[in-house]
């Protein structure tokens, strides 16, 4: 069973999900896109903070500009110049790559939800938001979120309906970053990915994909810098292990066909991102999806504590 808490931080309103147990819990930030900003789960009475804290001072300014816990739509990753042209309707966003010539994680992220049901019984949490068509995004559409959460377990069901009268675009994806115990150095990895995609000096593809096979089984991450697009391979699952703890994080990704990996110079997390399509997608057409008027597509993650006795 679980409680449902509000609280603010800094000027933050944080909602959190958090068993009787306290074995789990689950914050998320409303305001912010639904950003996941806590999560703590506990396999065979080892519990384990799975992502990295927010700062206590200037939560949102860190969340800006790390875009931690994000959820990323219409489009994740990078958008080259911020602009596209889609079935003769042009879309454009704000430049916001640091620097880079780029539009950065689609707009949402930043974009208020709304706590739409708890269901204490059941354990899950719905937030929704509605879009109406703007300069930038010329479309209606309706996000749902789903958050279920289990003592070794969260999934997250996200269902987008697409309320306008034209075919939307779009791509989809999550920005969490899994915290270390101590450097990412002395964790393992396991993409199940033998392909990424080669880039630009802005991080834009080229059409071009290189074979990468460090991490197609599971392979110490050690001093590798990593600010790359997977292609998903043959496997469902991102495995990340901690050696130190004998616990391993399991990312479910069947819904997604890119995996965006990012180590920071810090090297005390690791950003894995599950997602639909591939960098400037809105450009390139690579992994770029289609929602028909009044239909609807579903997205499931989950990330799961497992531990070896």
């Amino acid at each position: 069973m679980l409680e449902l808490h509000r609280e603010k931080k800094g000027t933050l309103d944080v909602y959190t999900l958090k068993s009787f147990k306290q074995d789990c819990a689950l914050s998320i930030v409303p305001s912010l896109g639904g950003a996941l900003f806590q999560l703590v789960l506990t396999d065979q009475g080892q519990s384990r903070e799975m992502l990295k804290p927010w700062p206590e001072q200037a939560p949102k300014e860190y969340y800006q500009n790390a875009f931690a816990g994000s959820q990323l739509f219409p489009f994740p990753n990078r958008l080259k110049n911020g602009q596209s042209e889609i079935s003769n309707t042009p879309v454009r966003f704000e430049l916001n790559d640091f620097g880079r010539p780029n539009a950065l994680h689609g707009h949402i992220y930043n974009q208020a939800f709304e706590i739409s049901e708890w269901d204490q019984k059941n354990n899950f949490l719905k937030c929704t938001y509605t879009h109406k068509a703007s300069p930038s995004f010329p479309f209606d559409y309706h996000i749902v979120n789903c958050f279920q959460l289990k003592a070794n377990s969260l999934e997250i069901k996200t269902t987008i309906t697409n309320h306008s009268k034209s075919k939307l675009p779009f791509g989809y994806g999550w920005h969490p970053y899994f915290k270390s115990s101590s450097r990412v150095d002395d964790l393992s990895l396991a993409l199940g990915a033998k392909e990424k995609l080669e880039v630009d000096e802005n991080l834009i593809p080229q059409g071009k994909t290189v074979n990468y096979y460090k991490f197609e089984k599971t392979a110490p991450i050690g001093n590798t810098e990593l600010d790359s697009c997977f292609i998903k391979g043959d496997s469902q699952d991102i495995l990340l292990h901690d050696p130190h703890k004998h616990q391993t994080v399991k990312i479910d990704i069947e819904d997604f066909d890119f995996i965006q990996v990012y180590i920071p110079p810090e090297r005390d997390c690791i950003a894995i991102e599950p997602q639909t399509c591939a960098p400037n997608a809105f450009n390139n057409k690579i992994g770029l999806q289609f929602i028909d008027p009044q239909s609807s597509r579903n997205f499931r993650m989950k990330i799961s504590l497992l531990t070896k006795q």
